[in-house]
């Protein structure tokens, strides 16, 4: 995730900030990584292309039994009651499943969005 933040923050002047705790990345299965990965690519897309974000700051911790995954950004937000013509928002909840965890937007127009997920771990 730091590597395409870099290429993130270099390509564009947006910064971003990962913060993952290591140990999540012994105690969860290459296929969970992924997926968490790609929910990642999305949301950060979703804000720089959508959201207008200038600033993304996504954090994982591992809280014992479980992990905590937030991606959280200053863009513009949107209305969830508006039907959305993509496929991101669904692909990224479908990820979400495979890897055992909920996820929550939070957005409201002007106030940014956040993505969160708590799921199981290790997965």
């Amino acid at each position: 995730m730091q590597s395409h933040a870099d290429v993130i923050r270099s390509r564009s002047g947006i910064k971003v900030d990962v913060k993952a705790d290591e140990v999540m990345n012994d105690r969860l299965s290459a296929a969970a990584q992924g997926n968490l990965y790609r929910i990642f690519q999305e949301a950060l897309q979703n804000a720089i292309k959508h959201g207008r974000a200038t600033e993304i700051k996504v954090t994982l911790k591992d809280l014992g039994k479980h992990f905590h995954f937030v991606i959280e950004d200053n863009g513009i937000g949107f209305d969830r009651k508006t039907p959305s013509s993509g496929i991101g928002l669904e692909s990224m909840i479908r990820r979400a499943e495979l890897v055992g965890a909920q996820l929550d937007i939070t957005t409201s127009i002007a106030n940014g969005t956040k993505i969160e997920l708590v799921g199981e771990a290790p997965v």
